[in-house]
């Protein structure tokens, strides 16, 4: 995992940057519009990181990131390997569909072996 964090450099494995918005009385912010979105990372060059909304191929590192369009800022970034990013695909189908693990990982291997 080392390397992990020598390539995300100089961010940290998860980020929260509130400056664009005003704390309220409990300290916290509300970003009611903000959506998730999943890029790959591929690098951070001149004081900006570059993220991929549409990779050629396999990702090496994903990058979920909360995307708050209105103010074009990304409050919350959380950098993740191959595995921890297939580990929350297969957590989030079954909350979302209600299937058994070995369900969606069998599934999820045939679409992986098609491709």
């Amino acid at each position: 995992m080392k390397g992990f964090f020598e390539r995300i450099r100089p961010y940290g494995k998860h980020n929260i940057y509130i400056k664009t918005y005003e704390l309220d009385e409990h300290k916290s912010v509300s970003i009611s519009d903000a959506k998730w979105i999943v890029c790959s990372y591929e690098g951070y060059k001149d004081g900006v990181g570059t993220f991929n909304p549409h990779p050629d191929g396999k990702a090496d590192i994903v990058a979920l990131i909360l995307n708050d369009e209105e103010k074009q800022f990304f409050p919350v970034i959380s950098f993740l390997t191959r595995e921890e990013a297939l580990k929350l695909s297969i957590d989030l189908l079954k909350f979302a569909t209600g299937k058994r693990e070995k369900i969606l990982i069998e599934h999820i291997l045939r679409l992986v072996e098609s491709d």
